[in-house]
């Protein structure tokens, strides 16, 4: 972001110390930036210490950038580390507890120091991903710094990163399932899929009386429908399968027809009187 303000938009305003920097979202709003105190008048700041409009005026004007003093993380100055070279960072003591009240003055220098570090910390990262071979003096400053940084820290409490708020489950995997490439299943088929149904048979709540002529067909056809009994001339033909008794049979039949011609009709009278007479036996 702070690569994008270009040297037009950068004014100096003071030497070396207060820069007025234009705003790129609103052009006609600007910022006061002050590199004595580390400051910036944009909505951003103190938020964040190292803003935007401070690395601008930082890399449009290197020559302005003046080296700070690193704060002791609540660690006595070693005595054994040489410190007859201006190179190396000299640390500045901080007293902890209530003798030394917290005033605007503090702030600002833990908004400063903290700058600083970021700086710091971002420009030793360009040269870790650029691979570059380092110059000897460059070496030797960073080796010396690495060793105060070391001596500053050592035995210091080192807590652990902020927890991160992670975001409940939204059900979010169908937009997941498109940035991966993954076809997403469709629905199981129903057995049921009529849309008003609800994936339920038809009649499933219907009374009882509603289901008796389809529970009486299911019955009858379960059931097999018995054999008719055999007739009188079936039983006598299957008792009496002799030569002799179908003849005997045949003469009782022609016997009966001469008695009552089929084509003959009945009288009442003729009923009464044929009922009343005795059958001859075979």
């Amino acid at each position: 972001m702070a690569v994008q303000i270009k040297d037009d938009q950068i004014l100096e305003v003071e030497s070396d110390t207060t820069f007025l920097v234009h705003s790129q979202s609103t052009p006609d709003k600007s910022y006061t930036v002050n590199l004595e105190h580390y400051t910036c008048t944009c909505p951003s700041f103190p938020l964040i210490p190292f803003c935007k409009h401070i690395c601008a005026v930082e890399l449009k004007f290197p020559d302005v950038v003046v080296p700070r003093t690193l704060p002791v993380a609540s660690q006595p100055w070693d005595s054994d580390i040489d410190t007859s070279s201006s190179t190396h960072l000299m640390p500045t003591l901080t007293t902890s507890g209530s003798d030394k009240p917290h005033n605007s003055s503090d702030v600002q220098d833990t908004a400063r120091d903290a700058a600083l570090l970021q700086r710091l910390s971002s420009k030793i990262d360009v040269l870790r991903r650029q691979k570059l071979t380092l110059p000897w003096d460059l070496y030797q400053h960073l080796e010396r710094l690495s060793d105060a940084l070391s001596d500053i820290t050592n035995g210091a409490e080192i807590l652990p990163p902020q927890g991160k708020k992670i975001a409940p489950n939204r059900g979010t995997w169908s937009e997941t399932a498109e940035v991966m490439g993954v076809v997403a299943e469709g629905a199981r088929k129903r057995k049921h899929a009529n849309a008003h149904s609800g994936s339920q048979a038809s009649g499933k709540y219907a009374k009882p009386d509603a289901r008796t002529q389809k529970k009486s067909k299911v019955i009858s056809e379960s059931n097999e429908v018995p054999a008719p009994p055999p007739s009188g001339a079936d039983t006598i033909i299957a008792e009496r399968a002799s030569p002799d008794a179908i003849t005997k049979l045949l003469d009782v039949i022609q016997q009966y027809n001469r008695a009552y011609p089929p084509h003959v009709p009945l009288t009442t009278a003729d009923f009464y009187r044929n009922t009343s007479r005795p059958h001859s036996t075979i």
